[in-house]
Formats: structure tokens, C-alpha cells, sequence
């Protein structure tokens, strides 16, 4: 394999968990080479000018099974960048992988889950963890909070970059309505506040904005 193809190799690696485009409020801090990541290739004495966030680092350790330093270092970025959407989608992940050590790391996956989609992150692929975890753990009215967020409000639609399923959404819904009788939470447990959704739902409308005008 000549060099262009391990470097095209690993770019592949950190971009494919991270489906939008990069959140406009990370910062120059939060920014480094790409020649500090790619210590593989440092013997070549490669130099490589462009940038990449440092959340990607975050991707690339999960790829690499290390999911307590992709955690450290997520927390650490997110002091930094709180809204940051990438950070917590690979938060999302890396609890979820160590749920079988930590079970309360259930928990923080969701509650990462549900920040990456407050902040912006709406290809499905937060949604789809989320709703999973909750549907295993039956916490099924929380659950259809989400169902009904996706389905019923006509403002949210994924990503174009996403690969969000409607289809998909409204079957696993009337699944869970058919076993509420079964569920583990309340009905007055609450997963989006109002003001949340409504942020939401803004993203979702800004995000359009840019879209178009990068086609116009």
C-alpha cells in the first residue's frame, strides 16, 4: 500500500462517525495538524498542513477500542466547546461500549445521545442509539417522546447527510405502544424539554439556511 492510500485509509477512519459537517462554534483551540494524529506515519516524516478537529481524535480511539481515553479526552473538549455536537456523539459511543463494566454508563450514553441531537447532530444515527437504548432498558414513554419528536413534528426532518428511515421510526413506534403496558419509566418522565425541542428545531431550520445557500 503506497503512502497516499494509508493516509486516504485513516482520514476514512476518523470522518465516517462524523456525518455533518463540523460544528461552526468549535474553535481555533480546538483544532490541531493531522501529522499529530497520524503517529504511524511519523516516521516518514510526513507534513501535512491542513487541520481536522480534535474531536475526531475522539472517533479514531473508538475505532481503536480505547474507550476510556476517547471519554477523558471528550470531557476534557467538552470544558471547551460544550455544544460541540461531535464531541458528544463519540461520548455517546465510547459509554455505550463500556456499558458491560460500568452499567450507569447506559445512562451517560443517552444523555450524550441527547445532547449531540439538541446541538445539532440529526442524521439518525444519535437518534437511533438513543431510541435503542431506551426501547432495551423499556423505558418505552420516554421513548415515544422521540418516536413522536421525529414523526409528528412537521418542522424535523434528518439530515441530508443522514440516514435517518421514517419508515423505520413509525414501525419500531407502534411496536412500543403495543408493549407500554410493560414500561419501565413514567408517563410524566420528560427526555426534551420544550425549550430543547424548540432548539431543535432551530438547528434543524439554520442548518436548511446553509444548505440552500451553498446550493444557490
Amino acid at each position: 500500500m503506497n503512502l497516499k492510500h494509508e493516509v486516504m485509509g485513516l482520514l476514512k477512519n476518523f470522518f465516517t462517525r462524523k456525518k455533518e459537517k463540523n460544528d461552526t462554534k468549535q474553535t481555533q483551540e480546538n483544532y490541531l495538524p493531522i501529522s499529530n494524529i497520524l503517529e504511524d506515519l511519523k516516521e516518514k516524516n510526513i507534513i501535512i498542513q491542513s487541520k481536522v478537529p480534535q474531536s475526531v481524535m475522539l472517533g479514531n480511539m473508538i475505532f481503536e477500542k480505547k474507550y476510556q481515553e476517547a471519554i477523558n479526552l471528550g470531557l476534557e473538549l467538552l470544558k471547551k466547546t460544550p455544544e460541540d455536537s461531535g464531541v458528544h456523539i463519540n461520548l455517546m459511543d465510547a459509554y455505550f461500549k463500556l456499558r458491560e463494566q460500568h452499567p450507569d454508563y447506559i445512562n451517560k450514553s443517552n444523555y450524550h445521545a441527547k445532547q449531540a441531537i439538541i446541538y445539532g447532530h440529526n442524521t439518525g444515527y444519535a437518534e437511533e442509539r438513543l431510541a435503542k437504548n431506551l426501547d432495551k432498558e423499556k423505558k418505552y414513554h420516554l421513548s415515544l417522546q422521540l418516536y413522536n419528536l421525529i414523526l409528528n413534528t412537521e418542522e424535523f426532518h434528518f439530515s441530508t447527510h443522514g440516514c435517518g428511515n421514517i419508515i423505520d421510526w413509525e414501525k419500531r413506534r407502534k411496536n412500543i405502544i403495543k408493549n407500554m403496558d410493560k414500561a419501565t419509566d413514567k408517563e410524566n418522565d420528560i427526555l426534551f424539554t420544550e425549550d430543547e425541542i424548540s432548539k431543535i428545531i432551530k438547528t434543524i431550520y439554520n442548518d436548511d439556511i446553509k444548505e440552500n445557500k451553498t446550493f444557490e
